[in-house]
């Protein structure tokens, strides 16, 4: 049979490509005999048919809010999770060092209300076998939202918990700035959200801690500079446009014009005119 990376590589884009509606079982079905024969003791397998089962949960009760979701619905969604909570359990039985899985049934126990402490074991275990594990931690990130089993005040604690990590590496530390994005979405303040006291410290750690441990990381140069913008803050937009300098992704600040106005702006603000970087080297 496949090595079970390639099974796991074209079993996800199989499953993600085909299998996400409610009749992903036209697909699904007729290989999950092929999938599982001689691989009754094989983790992969057993991951992929929870990952397709969490998928069919999702598609049955949809992305809207719970008021918008109907009983059938509901009975489905709950069906379908539970037995992609056995598949990844099974999973895991097999291989503990695996941290997809642990990973996948964070947002399992999302979905099925696990209490918080039982959530933290799988965190926990995703985090233990992989300390770069950004999933899971926005999986948490989620668990801990207002909107499923948190509060705002969860959500900015652990962002912070994710900066001040002596452990956790990666992506990792950008979690704080995932937290303020998620309550600038619900927030009334709308854009003011970035201006507002309190906001721009815990960006500024967020992104400083992301380029101590990934000085080289220059494209989320952008995402920095994006948010001193946001926040008003000029001279750490010309200190990131300084560390942009000609490599720029127009796009992702709307366009070549919108990045000429920031450029301006941030030149007008601080006095001095935009250049390239001498050094690759990340601010302390």
């Amino acid at each position: 049979g496949l090595p079970d990376q390639e099974l796991y590589e074209l079993g996800v884009k199989f499953i993600d490509d085909f299998c996400w509606s409610t009749n992903g079982s036209r697909y699904f079905d007729p290989i999950e005999p092929a999938l599982m024969a001689g691989r009754e003791k094989s983790a992969v397998a057993h991951y992929l048919k929870g990952r397709f089962l969490f998928k069919q949960a999702w598609a049955f009760r949809g992305v809207g809010t719970a008021d918008k979701v109907s009983a059938a619905g509901f009975a489905q969604f709950e069906r379908k999770l539970k037995e992609s909570e056995a598949s990844l359990i099974k999973a895991w039985s097999l291989d503990e060092t695996d941290d997809r899985i642990a990973t996948l049934m964070i947002e399992v126990a999302i979905g099925l209300g696990y209490q918080r402490q039982s959530m933290e074991i799988w965190f926990d275990r995703a985090m233990k076998t992989n300390p770069g594990n950004y999933e899971a931690c926005y999986s948490k990130l989620r668990y801990v939202m207002p909107a499923w089993h948190g509060s705002y005040e969860e959500m900015i604690e652990f962002g912070r918990a994710c900066v001040d990590s002596k452990l956790w590496r990666g992506r990792v530390p950008l979690i704080l700035v995932d937290a303020h994005s998620a309550a600038k979405a619900w927030s009334s303040a709308k854009d003011a959200y970035w201006r507002q006291p309190g906001i721009w410290p815990d960006i500024h750690a967020s992104y400083e801690k992301f380029f101590q441990l990934n000085p080289n990381a220059k494209s989320w140069r952008h995402n920095y500079a994006w948010h001193a913008n946001a926040c008003q803050q000029w001279e750490e937009l010309q200190r990131q446009l300084d560390f942009i300098g000609t490599s720029v992704n127009h796009d992702y600040f709307g366009g070549y014009s919108e990045f000429e106005k920031i450029k301006r702006i941030a030149a007008e603000k601080t006095g001095r005119t935009t250049t390239e970087a001498k050094t690759a080297e990340a601010p302390r």
